[in-house]
């Protein structure tokens, strides 16, 4: 008999792999990431040089306008890891307006049939978005593999996080202010807030709900809200909140209690592992399912890396779902991050294969 069968999430879960422990092998000649200030930022890269030396490669890295004398350390290593492998290595200079035209001229020149490793680790989300995009719009015949190397130290730590609420707790909003540019968290200033042009969204008469995802940067996050009050209305009372949630609990989950204090105890509020791109998935599924028929959804994220990695497989199923992203003035170098810690690798096979399963995530089956 046939048999009529509605896909659903778990469709997708199921074909799309997990995280595994990073295997720089040497199958993906091109290597896709960004030359950032953190000392995880060129780990995956060095790795995947020796793992190419004697076969060549091409490397797409993208350079920060901020942060130029702390990127330096980091660029050295990337660039003598490559002199020695022989890796031929194609340099961009970030700017919002331009990088995904130069990443998608790239790609559709060099990348139609490639193997592709994306390295998040020193990439923000700025960064990313526009760049995986190029990816799946330019190389669908390409494969691509996503690597991921964890800090051994996040901040702020467990003591300057007391220290800090310690002082908050005493002072009013407007010393609470001082407060947060005397310790910049993360990052300082903002350098702008931004629509994505890659995912807008649908803009129609429907109310608009705000997924927020934040991280230590106050200031960047409460810029953000600030935009999606004055561009689509939102009540920041009614705002749905994904608060991080660390991978190793017993050690950092007073993280996400941190977060959700620093941001007043939202009522909304959903927890995601930093590292674990599918529970962000599923909890921005969840959230949809309960507004679309209402109301329209945009996320404003300056969540993990790896949770803009489920963040995104979530907008290609979803491209009624639009995308508020920010960039700072500067990161805070000094005490965003330490060290390297363990090291992660998902392979997602075919692009085009990976974009169908995305976008068909809700169809009628009819099998025999």
């Amino acid at each position: 008999m046939p048999a009529l069968r509605d896909s659903d999430l778990d469709d997708v879960l199921s074909s799309i792999a997990s995280w595994r422990p990073f295997d720089p092998g040497g199958a993906c000649g091109l290597f896709v990431g960004a030359i950032g200030f953190e000392e995880r930022a060129s780990a995956c890269f060095i790795d995947w040089c020796a793992a190419r030396k004697g076969r060549g490669g091409k490397a797409f890295l993208v350079e920060y306008p901020m942060n130029q004398a702390d990127n330096a350390a980091q660029e050295s290593r990337l660039l003598l890891a490559a002199d020695a492998a022989g890796i031929r290595v194609i340099r961009r200079n970030y700017t919002r307006l331009a990088l995904f035209g130069q990443a998608q001229a790239f790609f559709a020149e060099e990348a139609r049939d490639a193997s592709i490793l994306l390295d998040l680790s020193g990439m923000a989300s700025f960064v990313f978005y526009p760049l995986i995009s190029a990816i799946c719009d330019s190389a669908p015949g390409a494969t691509l593999d996503v690597c991921y190397a964890e800090a051994a130290r996040y901040f702020p730590g467990r003591s300057e996080w007391v220290e800090f609420t310690d002082k908050f707790k005493a002072l009013d909003l407007v010393d609470r202010a001082r407060l947060f540019e005397q310790y910049c968290f993360q990052s300082k200033g903002v350098e702008s807030v931004f629509e994505s042009p890659h995912f807008p969204g649908r803009n129609d008469t429907q109310p608009t709900s705000l997924v927020v995802v934040p991280n230590f940067s106050v200031e960047r996050v409460h810029r953000m809200l600030s935009f999606a009050a004055d561009n689509y209305s939102v009540n920041r009372e009614e705002c749905e909140w994904i608060i991080g949630m660390p991978p190793d609990r017993g050690k950092n989950g007073w993280r996400c209690e941190a977060l959700w204090e620093l941001f007043q105890q939202p009522p909304q509020k959903h927890d995601a592992c930093t590292l674990d791109f599918k529970e962000i998935l599923v909890a921005l599924q969840r959230i949809w399912r309960d507004l679309y028929v209402s109301r329209s959804l945009v996320i404003a994220t300056v969540g993990s890396k790896a949770q803009h990695l489920g963040t995104f497989l979530f907008l290609k199923m979803h491209p009624d779902v639009g995308l508020v992203l920010s960039e700072p003035k500067q990161f805070t170098a000094s005490t965003y991050s330490k060290g390297v810690g363990r090291k992660w690798r998902v392979s997602f096979g075919p692009v085009g294969a990976l974009l169908k399963v995305l976008r068909d995530w809700h169809q009628i089956i009819f099998s025999w």
